[in-house]
Formats: structure tokens, C-alpha cells, sequence
């Protein structure tokens, strides 16, 4: 089950910035990794330390802290190395969880 990430907003009020666009996609950042959304159709996840678990309809990825899973249909890893993973399908839901 995750958790709901805790953000540190003083003021009822505060705002965070999630995603930053860009000239060729949207980056979201949580910390020590970086997720690069190319549509919903391909992921590039900087920070990748591992995967804990893979199928062509979830994936979960340990990012240090942090496990992010990834629900979606036709889900590949088209690339990894030792810090990035770029995967590719059509994403319905991004989890974060401790």
C-alpha cells in the first residue's frame, strides 16, 4: 500500500511545484531522482537504483528511499543502466511509497 508523500508545506496556503515544463517534456522531482515524462507513453527515470518487480502491466522501482510503481498496459524497459531506466507503454497511475 503506499503513503501519501509528505511535502513540507508550512502554510495552509504554500504551494509546490511538481513538474517543471521543458521545450521537449515535463520533469517532476522528488529529491535524488528525476522522472522525465515523454507524453504518457515513455518514462525516463534518473535514479533508478533497482527493479523490484516487472510485468508488462506494473512496475515498481526502488529510487533509494522511496518505491515508485507504475501501473499502465503494454509497460517495457527499453533501457537500463546503472542510474536510469527509460520505460516505455501507456502509464495510467504513478505511486510513490516508502
Amino acid at each position: 500500500m503506499s503513503k501519501k508523500i509528505k511535502l513540507g508545506l508550512k502554510a495552509k496556503n504554500d504551494k509546490i511545484k511538481l513538474f517543471e515544463k521543458t521545450e521537449n517534456n515535463d520533469i517532476v522531482s522528488f529529491g535524488d531522482y528525476y522522472i522525465n515524462f515523454i507524453s504518457n507513453k515513455k518514462m525516463i527515470i534518473e535514479g533508478c537504483k533497482s527493479v523490484t518487480d516487472y510485468n508488462d502491466a506494473f512496475l515498481s522501482l526502488n529510487v533509494g528511499k522511496r518505491i515508485i510503481s507504475i501501473l499502465g498496459s503494454n509497460l517495457q524497459i527499453v533501457s537500463y543502466t546503472e542510474n536510469e531506466i527509460t520505460v516505455t507503454g501507456t502509464f495510467f497511475k504513478l505511486e510513490f511509497g516508502e
